[in-house]
């Protein structure tokens, strides 16, 4: 298959306007810069012609399911307020007043049990 063919195969075409934009994927060779431009969209909105640019990390789907998994556990965390670092692959650090120093979970459903816990004795 030639370069053009390739360009084909993989290029959709141009959202109409309000729909979804599309997906890039980009291969960055050096890891130094690749975790430069992860940190630089964290601390600040990246746009490009007026439109917002988010990026992401590109994981396996085995990891992403693992990751998804503390889907619950983090909204939950969002709507108490309660900071919160998803570490890869899939370990989910709760900083919480009650707890002192950061726990780490694991397994999702201690981390939904814990969380449920975290408003009673605090006050919330």
């Amino acid at each position: 298959m030639s370069r053009d063919d390739r360009r084909t195969v993989f290029q959709k075409p141009k959202p109409a306007a309000g729909e979804k934009l599309r997906t890039i994927l980009a291969r960055i060779h050096h890891f130094q810069e690749k975790e430069l431009i992860l940190c630089r969209g964290r601390l600040q909105p990246l746009e490009y012609k007026g439109k917002r640019v988010l990026i992401f990390p590109d994981y396996t789907s085995e990891v992403m399911s693992q990751r998804n998994a503390f889907r619950d556990a983090m909204q939950n965390l969002r709507k108490k307020g309660i900071k919160f670092m998803l570490r890869y692959p899939a370990r989910l650090q709760i900083q919480h007043q009650v707890a002192g120093a950061p726990t780490v979970f694991e397994d999702p459903m201690e981390a939904a049990w814990f969380v449920e816990r975290c408003g009673e004795n605090s006050g919330d």
